[in-house]
């Protein structure tokens, strides 16, 4: 998503838009400021519904991207323990050392990438990366989540057993960490299952 948003951004840079806000939920990149010359302001949502506070941080941005990755808009919850989609290739589980993790950036990619490893380390080695960006060289972790994880899916076919038709029904999806929520399936009309 990150590196989709800077593509768009870099497209309308290059048609000559010089202010504009892209929203991709979580992911936003700004060209220029306002019309009326003011910055764009952006906010991270508090994770504790409960707080009454809404906002748990507000940035003003100008040609930046400001991305964020958590845990509490996309989970489920199985017996008692919530699930969310954010997946440590290590574990293959959900890490939950942070609720959410967030970048400023001049570039969405980048920003996307590094708030999604981030959010699958320790707060240590987060600290290293975002401390040595001048020259980055990341630790094997991080180019492990890269190699397999990050911007890159090969894809899984998935078996729904449905009883009424006797066998089960293969579903091909690039992202397998969002079946696990699944409650629902759109089919087009002319799918053989159907007949």
């Amino acid at each position: 998503k990150g590196y989709a948003t800077e593509q768009i951004a870099k497209s309308l840079i290059a048609d000559g838009v010089d202010n504009y806000a892209l929203n991709f939920g979580g992911n936003i990149r700004t060209i220029g400021g306002k019309d009326d010359g003011s910055d764009w302001s952006a906010a991270v949502t508090n994770p504790d519904k409960t707080s009454g506070k809404d906002y748990i941080l507000k940035v003003k941005l100008r040609d930046q991207a400001f991305v964020t990755s958590g845990s509490y808009e996309r989970f489920y919850t199985v017996d008692g323990v919530r699930y969310h989609h954010i997946i440590d290739p290590e574990t293959l589980m959900p890490n939950n050392t942070f609720t959410s993790v967030s970048i400023l950036s001049p570039d969405s990619g980048l920003a996307d990438v590094l708030s999604t490893a981030l959010f699958n380390l320790t707060y240590e080695e987060g600290k290293a990366i975002i401390d040595g960006l001048d020259n980055v060289d990341f630790i094997e972790k991080v180019k492990t989540q890269q190699r397999n994880w990050i911007g890159r899916s090969e894809g899984a076919e998935v078996d729904f057993k449905v009883p009424a038709m006797g066998g089960a029904l293969t579903v091909y999806t690039t992202r397998p960490d969002t079946l696990f929520g699944v409650t629902f399936m759109v089919m087009a009309p002319e799918h053989s299952i159907l007949d």
